[in-house]
C-alpha cells in the first residue's frame, strides 16, 4: 500500500511540475525578440528647391524644406548619396539640369538600391492641355517648352528600363496632384503593422510611387509659425517624430502626414499612389531609422521550429508519465484483489467467532446447571 501511494504522490507531482513548466515557456503574444537585421539596399535621393525664380514670383520655403530633409535623410535615415539642387548650388535646378540629374541617377543604380526624388517650387497647369508641370528657375510663363511635364517625370518612373528597386517621387508644388488624377492608381488608406512590414520586407517587390502636397490646385508656401511649406512642416515632422526602425511611406503619410495637414488646411489634401507600371510589384518604399535597435519579430518559421521541438519533448515526458501511470494503476489493481480477499477472509473469521461464542454460552450455561445441582 505505501508503493502505491508513493507512486501516485510522484505522477501527479511530475503533472504539476510539467503544466507549470509549458506555462512559463509558452511565448507571449505581445513579445518581440531581437530579429536578424534585413539589407534593404543603398539609399539614394535628389532634392529639387527653387525660390528665386527668373520670370516667377519668389517662394520663402523650398530651399528650407530641402536642405533640412537633407540633413534628416543622411544623418537619421542612413541615406548615403544625396544631391541638392537649389539656388544656392553650383548647378542650378534648370529645366536641363532637372531631367539630366534624375535620369542619369535612376539609370546608374541597381536593382538593389532605392531612389527619393522630392521636388519643392512652383508647378501649374497648361490652360490648353491640362496637363500638370513642373517650373523650373528658368522656367517663363509664356513659353510651355521651358516647363517639365508631370508626363516626363511619371515615365521615367514607368520605365522598365530602370532597374532601381523602390522609386519613390514626393512632389510638393502647385497642382502636383495632377500626376495622380491622370497617371496613377490611389492606394487604398491601411496602415502596417511590424509583422506585415517584415513579411514585404522579405519579398524584396519593386515600387514605382508618388506623393503629392495636394490636389489639382494651389498649395501653401509658408505654413503659420513655421519655415517650411505646410506640407514640407509635417512631413519632416513626421519622419523626426517616427520611433520605428522600419516605417513604410504608406504608413507614414497615412497616420503622421495626411491627418495632420487635413487638421490645419481642409482644401489642401495630399495624396498617395503608384505608378502603373508592370515594373511596380506592389512593394514598399521602407526607410530605415537610425540608432533604433532591431525589434521585428523574428522570421515565424524559425519560432514554427522552436516549437515543435519544446512539442516533441513535452510528448516525450507525457509518455514517460503515462507508462508510471499504468505501472502504478497495475500495482492498485494488485492491491485491490488483495483487499478483497483480506475482506472475505476477515468476514469468515467473524462468523466462526461468533459461532464458537455461541458454543461458549451454551458451555457456561451447562457449567452453571451442574455447579448448582451439587
Amino acid at each position: 500500500m505505501k508503493k502505491l501511494l508513493g507512486a501516485l504522490c510522484l505522477f501527479f507531482f511530475c503533472v504539476t511540475v510539467v503544466t507549470s513548466s509549458f506555462a512559463a515557456n509558452k511565448p507571449a503574444a505581445q513579445v518581440e525578440s531581437t530579429a536578424t537585421p534585413i539589407d534593404l539596399g543603398a539609399y539614394h535621393a535628389i532634392l529639387i528647391g527653387i525660390n528665386d525664380y527668373h520670370s516667377f514670383p519668389k517662394l520663402k520655403t523650398p530651399i528650407k524644406d530641402v536642405e533640412d530633409l537633407a540633413g534628416i535623410l543622411k544623418n537619421q535615415y542612413g541615406f548615403t548619396d544625396v544631391v541638392t539642387l537649389t539656388d544656392k548650388t553650383e548647378d542650378k535646378p534648370t529645366t536641363e539640369n532637372i531631367l539630366k540629374y534624375i535620369r542619369e541617377k535612376a539609370q546608374s543604380l541597381t536593382e538593389k538600391d532605392n531612389l527619393l526624388i522630392y521636388y519643392a517650387g512652383h508647378g501649374g497647369n497648361d490652360t490648353l492641355t491640362d496637363a500638370g508641370y513642373w517650373v523650373p528657375i528658368n522656367g517663363e510663363s509664356k513659353n510651355m517648352a521651358s516647363m517639365i511635364p508631370h508626363s516626363q517625370i511619371t515615365q521615367l518612373l514607368a520605365s522598365n528600363k530602370i532597374i532601381v528597386k523602390n522609386f519613390m517621387l514626393v512632389a510638393d508644388s502647385c497642382y502636383s496632384g495632377e500626376m495622380i488624377s491622370r497617371s496613377v492608381k490611389v492606394y487604398p488608406d491601411t496602415k502596417m503593422d511590424v509583422a506585415l512590414i517584415r513579411k514585404r520586407l522579405l519579398e524584396t517587390k519593386k515600387s514605382r510611387e508618388v506623393i503629392t502636397s495636394g490636389g489639382n490646385a494651389p498649395v501653401e508656401d509658408k505654413a503659420p509659425g513655421s519655415d517650411h511649406s505646410l506640407f514640407a512642416h509635417y512631413f519632416l515632422e513626421a519622419l523626426k517624430k517616427n520611433e520605428n526602425r522600419y516605417i513604410d511611406m504608406q504608413t507614414l503619410f497615412h497616420k503622421n502626414v495626411l491627418p495632420e495637414i487635413k487638421k490645419k488646411d481642409k482644401q489642401q489634401t495630399p495624396q498617395i499612389a503608384r505608378i502603373p507600371t508592370t515594373v511596380d510589384q506592389d512593394g514598399l518604399f521602407i526607410l530605415i531609422k537610425s540608432g533604433i535597435a532591431e525589434s521585428l519579430p523574428p522570421d515565424p518559421n524559425v519560432r514554427i521550429k522552436e516549437l515543435l521541438a519544446k512539442i516533441a519533448e513535452l510528448e516525450k515526458e507525457i509518455k514517460e508519465l503515462k507508462d508510471k501511470q499504468k505501472k502504478a494503476e497495475k500495482e492498485l489493481e494488485l492491491v485491490t484483489e488483495s483487499r478483497e480477499k483480506l475482506r472475505k477472509d476477515n468476514a469468515s473469521l467473524q462468523k466462526e467467532i461468533a459461532s464458537l461464542q455461541e458454543q461458549q454460552k451454551k458451555v457456561e450455561v451447562e457449567l452453571k446447571q451442574v455447579t448448582n445441582s451439587r
